[in-house]
């Protein structure tokens, strides 16, 4: 418990509740679980911060994340925008019938079946 106390930031000069803390720390390491699989949901999450649930019981290490290649229908590019030299990703992927576009400076969605409104837009 102490070393939870450390992390605590000071501008709260001690005016905080101990198991409150421990509750909060431990979801929060609970909820950045490398592995998805072992995260909690949300409404688990809430439980235990409400104290309606008990505490998980953690790992001493968190396993080292991993992440795996792109699939054959994703790709991967650079991109500078065309309003500075800020270089983004953007990526995108498709699945049967439409593209998405991830690039936030061009939100695009497209199908195999065209509209006759997105002409206009």
């Amino acid at each position: 418990m102490d070393k939870l106390l450390k992390a605590v930031d000071p501008k709260l000069s001690a005016n905080f509740d101990e198991q409150e803390i421990e509750h909060l720390m431990i979801v929060g390491l609970w909820c950045a679980h490398p592995d998805p699989t072992h995260r909690p949901s949300i409404r688990q999450a809430i439980h235990v911060l409400n104290f309606e649930a008990t505490l998980p019981i953690l790992p001493s290490q968190m396993p080292v994340p991993t992440y795996s290649a792109p699939s054959a229908h994703t790709s991967t590019f650079s991109q500078l925008l065309s309003y500075g030299n800020i270089e983004s990703e953007s990526i995108l992927v498709q699945s049967s019938s439409y593209i998405y576009n991830t690039d936030s400076s061009r939100v695009t969605t497209s199908s195999g079946a065209s509209s006759p409104s997105a002409s206009h837009l």
